[in-house]
């Protein structure tokens, strides 16, 4: 099988940020260096892979706009 980082990869770290009014639900995964924008909502079980805009719903595997501020 050989060493763990054969099989896990490299680490990458990176920090996260996340704006203020906002609204995650469960079992969202935030790779690093993403930033979510104040008042996004982001949908249960989604994968945010890149940085989320201001009041937007997203969702997904990857994370998508799915309904734009109104």
């Amino acid at each position: 099988m050989g060493s763990a980082a054969n099989r896990a990869g490299s680490v990458i770290s990176a920090p996260i940020v996340i704006g203020d009014g906002w609204w995650i639900g469960a079992d969202v995964v935030i790779q690093p260096g993403v930033t979510i924008a104040p008042g996004a909502v982001i949908v249960a079980g989604s994968v945010v892979t890149k940085n989320v805009e201001t009041a937007g719903i997203y969702g997904g595997v990857p994370a998508a706009l799915l309904r734009e501020p109104t």
